[in-house]
């Protein structure tokens, strides 16, 4: 977790309420979109929007392009949602250039409430002892953070009413055991794209994610989620490639309406619309001709070890594709090895490595596991 020592809220009230355009990355923080080598056309478009970074395909920065004005728009509603008040304090110890920590202090900016900054060196013992100093009632966490909350077996603060979980998957097991601590959790879903989540769970529930005031959802025929709202994205602005000083702005919205890679199930209950997160599109291969989802099986596999294990899958000749079930502890691998399961069939035997590898926000990094994969069964043929 990259340190937040500097954070300067003032700054941030100010980038929030101004009409100058700001670029926010993991590399450089803060700087100005009219810093960017830009032609005078796109510069006037993208002006005084927020753009954020995030990852692109072949190496090309990819910037999403947001109106200021979308995201305080879209901060109100979550407010509403979580029932915020001047009187509640936020906890950021999420990073401010991922739209994680963005949607804190724009929720906080439109609410009045303070923000308290946890700045040291990420640890869950730390983390909790922050709370309970600043009386935090409002917390955002990735569930690394929670996962790590649990196996240090803290117990929630007084002070904390709430604690939304989102950028990855939630383990029901670290759910259930955050729950007998007292930790109020609440699964959210989103994406940069959309400028922070637009649906929440309930306390108490899991599975069903309540739509937040403001979005349209519907699947495509693919059962892919498509959104629609008007805090959505403006566009990308993508970087050129290979030296190439020539910027695009793409708008990748059809309609209003934009598709996600995510596969869902979009429910009604009790008169109120939700989703149910399945997995992601890109992660559904063939092997041997047959369709399988990597994120179920690699959930029903972690289930199954109690313990952290991802599926990477490589293309083969004859196979199509060989999934690799990857663990960072050689007792793991050994478990695996002893399960009882059909599913086990479409698996490689197990790699070990020394750690999984992660972003600043504590989620994996799937393209560089699969090149330490690549790495070691190339090398062993």
């Amino acid at each position: 977790m990259k340190r937040e020592s500097d954070f300067d809220y003032a700054l941030w009230e100010g980038l929030l309420g101004n009409d100058v355009g700001y670029c926010l990355s993991a590399e450089s923080g803060v700087s100005l979109v009219a810093d960017l080598n830009l032609s005078d056309e796109l510069l006037e478009k993208v002006s005084s929007s927020l753009l954020i970074k995030t990852s692109g395909s072949s190496g090309v920065a990819k910037w999403v392009v947001h109106s200021k004005n979308a995201i305080l728009k879209h901060a109100a509603l979550v407010n509403v949602y979580l029932d915020i008040s001047e009187n509640d304090v936020f906890g950021l110890a999420l990073p401010s250039y991922h739209v994680g920590g963005l949607g804190v202090i724009a929720r906080a900016h439109v609410s009045g409430a303070r923000v308290a900054v946890y700045s040291d060196k990420w640890s869950a013992g730390s983390c909790v002892a922050f709370l309970n100093e600043n009386k935090v009632s409002v917390l955002s966490l990735v569930p690394t953070q929670l996962v790590d909350i649990v196996n240090g077996v803290h117990t929630c603060p007084k002070s904390v009413r709430a604690v939304v979980i989102g950028g990855g998957r939630l383990d029901p097991d670290v759910r259930a055991e955050a729950l007998k601590l007292g930790w109020s959790i609440l699964e959210s879903y989103g994406m940069t794209e959309t400028g922070s989540q637009i649906a929440t769970g309930s306390f108490g529930k899991t599975g069903h994610l309540d739509l937040i005031g403001g979005w349209q959802v519907r699947t495509d025929r693919e059962g892919l989620l498509e959104v629609k709202g008007d805090c959505l994205l403006e566009g990308y602005l993508l970087e050129g490639a290979d030296g190439d000083d020539r910027w695009q702005f793409v708008d990748p919205k059809v309609g209003g309406w934009f598709t996600t890679s995510d596969r869902v199930d979009v429910l009604e209950l009790d008169g109120r619309t939700g989703i149910k997160f399945i997995g992601r599109s890109d992660q559904r291969v063939k092997i041997l001709g047959e369709l399988v989802d990597v994120t179920s099986l690699e959930s029903r596999l972690s289930l199954l070890i109690r313990d952290e294990v991802y599926l990477v899958p490589l293309l083969d000749d004859r196979r199509g594709v060989k999934l690799y079930p990857v663990v960072d502890k050689m007792e793991n691998s050994d478990l695996i090895r002893d399960l009882s399961w059909s599913g086990l069939e479409q698996l490689e035997e197990s790699i070990v490595v020394s750690h999984f590898p992660r972003n600043e926000m504590g989620k994996l990094r799937r393209s560089k596991l699969t090149e330490v994969v690549e790495s070691i069964v190339f090398s062993a043929r």
